[in-house]
């Protein structure tokens, strides 16, 4: 695959994510609040869902439903790109992206379907007791999302396996734009949506942040997939991605992933 039909399939991709972003906004914001994780007990109260979601269409979710499936297949096309445009370097790497790129993208696709037509199922049943036990027994994906969360992370691990390793020639700098470091500076500076996947204590002075992290989601996810080994590449990925900042330091004394009790970011001013 050439560099330049890579680059297309990247814009796409791109496209895609966007695209997937407007379909999961119009899935949780409504004129009257937001689905959100810390909200979920408050939204199994009759009547509450009922008002939040007052006055929007069936077709609001079912529009979210086709585009999304949509999206995917974009995202799904810079995702094979890249895994393709590996294999010619190396099999090995190239098959696990395209397998695990594939398997996301077309899981991903049926838990976003699942997802919309339990709204749309809602609201054509006029938001009552039984339209409400519907949505939410039709919204319990917990065990899809986290199959789908650990296929990506096996994804971009073996992405920065092949970058780090230099086996498809990439700077490894280039490792800051895979999407795990991204979602690593992410959490901490609480710059995600509010979630029971992570918790953490934050603290700041004029020259430095701290943060301390009792629940890590990439954690976690190793430990109940039973591949608590693999958390200790999430680590270090940290010190690639921040231990080479030219105006800011980070130190850590230990993290979840290799036994601490804690993951203790420290970034200072240097």
């Amino acid at each position: 695959m050439t560099v330049t039909a890579i680059k297309i399939m990247f814009v796409l991709g791109i496209l895609g994510h966007a695209l997937n972003m407007y379909c999961d906004r119009i899935l949780s914001i409504f004129p009257n609040g937001t689905i959100k994780f810390d909200n979920i007990a408050e939204i199994k109260k009759d009547g509450v869902l009922a008002k939040m979601m007052e006055g929007v269409s069936p077709e609001v979710p079912l529009r979210s439903a086709v585009l999304g499936v949509f999206a995917l297949v974009l995202e799904f096309l810079s995702y094979v790109s890249l895994g393709i445009y590996t294999y010619e370097k190396s099999q090995v790497f190239g098959a696990i992206m395209f397998v695990t790129a594939a398997f996301f993208c077309i899981v991903g696709s049926g838990f976003h379907v699942k997802t919309a037509l339990a709204e749309y199922v809602f609201l054509k049943l006029d938001g009552d007791s039984r339209a409400k036990d519907i949505m939410l027994d039709l919204k319990d994906n917990a065990l899809i999302l986290r199959i789908c969360m650990a296929v990506m992370v096996v994804y971009i691990i073996t992405l920065i396996a092949a970058i780090v390793t230099g086996v498809i020639g990439f700077p490894v700098w280039s490792v800051i734009f895979t999407i795990l470091p991204v979602a690593i500076l992410l959490f901490p500076l609480k710059i995600m949506r509010i979630t029971d996947l992570q918790e953490s204590v934050q603290s700041h002075t004029k020259d430095s942040y701290d943060v301390t992290i009792t629940k890590c989601l990439w954690h976690t996810a190793c430990q109940e997939n039973g591949c608590e080994e693999l958390c200790r590449l999430f680590c270090d990925v940290d010190d690639v991605t921040y231990g080479g900042l030219k105006k800011i330091g980070f130190t850590r004394t230990q993290t979840l992933g290799y036994g601490g009790d804690c993951c203790d970011f420290h970034f200072f001013r240097k």
